[in-house]
């Protein structure tokens, strides 16, 4: 099996979740969601929790920040 871990950042919110591929298709084996403040501390504070709480190591993870979320001037 083959599993990846996956980060959405959203200004209020660090979800997170391992999804497990095999040969029988693939699913969602853990998620987590954490509070979060927008700042450089409190952002990575909330996606160590996050990763805590979803109890997952990974040494690579997918990060996406929804298009709704990112402000561009």
């Amino acid at each position: 099996m083959f599993s990846s871990v996956g980060l959405v950042l959203r200004p209020q919110a660090v979800e997170v979740a391992e999804a497990m591929r095999g040969f029988g298709g693939g699913q969602v084996r853990k998620t987590a969601r954490v509070a979060a403040q927008v700042g450089e501390d409190t952002m990575s504070q909330a996606i160590r929790s996050a990763l805590d709480r979803a109890q997952v190591q990974p040494k690579q993870v997918t990060v996406s920040v929804p298009s709704q979320e990112v402000l561009l001037r």
